[in-house]
């Protein structure tokens, strides 16, 4: 997940104080009532440079169109990239 407002976005403070979390996967359950509901995670914080760059290129694809070749956005370039991963 992305954050462009970096550290300053609450949900970001919040995982910096407490990185345990859950996740709501899909919306709302009553629009998605064949979905999980939530799912249990611990935040990472991106910093490995491979690995930060690959989410980047493929939020960026997913979210904004992007493609091979392209620059990235600003949004894909320079927001703090967190990573969420079950407990453990």
């Amino acid at each position: 997940m992305l954050s462009g407002d970096g550290d300053g976005a609450d949900w970001v403070r919040n995982l910096r104080r407490e990185p345990s979390a859950r996740l709501r996967l899909g919306g709302p359950r009553e629009l998605h009532a064949d979905l999980p509901g939530t799912a249990a995670v611990t935040a990472r914080f991106v910093a490995a440079p491979g690995e930060e760059a690959l989410a980047r290129r493929l939020l960026a694809a997913k979210y904004q169109g992007w493609r091979e070749g392209e620059p990235l956005s600003d949004w894909a370039a320079t927001s703090l990239f967190v990573a969420f991963e079950p407990p453990g």
